[in-house]
């Protein structure tokens, strides 16, 4: 995206008293209530790095701050953490679900508080190191913004779902027949 389209969106989603709700800025990627110079890194990070949100990942560094986690390492260290991975990576028979290969780590598909919690852990799944490396980094070696993380993991997931060799390695790490 342009700096121009940026523009373009960030006055297209103004109300007519020429503000921005809390929603539309959500979606824009943007916290409540917004912080100074926001406009600008949106607009500014538009050309340098097209399709990517500057404000990224800001609702699940709030939530995890919400929970008394002051960054996203912090959580990934807490003993909360330790035991979803564990109970995600057995739920999935520690199966890559983007290629099959042998799982030891666990990909985020939502931060909602009941998955942060582990309440809910139909939002994370079992991956391999380097499925987990190339659905949240660019060739180039950028981290994507977490849309961009969905769309990968997405198009990943459905071009291995089918798999006949996936489908048989689960089998097996699950200790089922081929």
């Amino acid at each position: 995206m342009t700096r121009k389209a940026r523009k373009r969106q960030i006055e297209k989603a103004m109300t007519p008293a020429g503000g921005w709700t809390r929603e539309t800025l959500r979606k824009l990627g943007v916290s409540w209530p917004p912080p100074r110079g926001w406009k600008k890194k949106l607009v500014r990070n538009a050309s340098s790095h097209p399709g990517r949100l500057a404000i990224d990942y800001t609702s699940r560094n709030e939530a995890l701050r919400s929970l008394g986690y002051p960054t996203y390492q912090a959580y990934l260290e807490s003993p909360l953490w330790a035991s979803i991975r564990k109970k995600v990576l057995a739920r999935d028979g520690h199966c890559c679900l983007l290629c099959g290969s042998w799982a030891t780590q666990v990909h985020h598909l939502e931060y909602l508080l009941p998955t942060l919690l582990g309440q809910d852990l139909r939002g994370m799944a079992s991956i391999c190191g380097d499925c987990h490396h190339h659905v949240e980094y660019d060739p180039s070696g950028h981290k994507r913004s977490p849309e961009a993380v969905d769309r990968c993991y997405r198009s990943a997931r459905a071009d291995m779902a089918s798999s006949p060799l996936t489908q048989e390695f689960r089998a097996i790490v699950r200790g089922g027949a081929s």
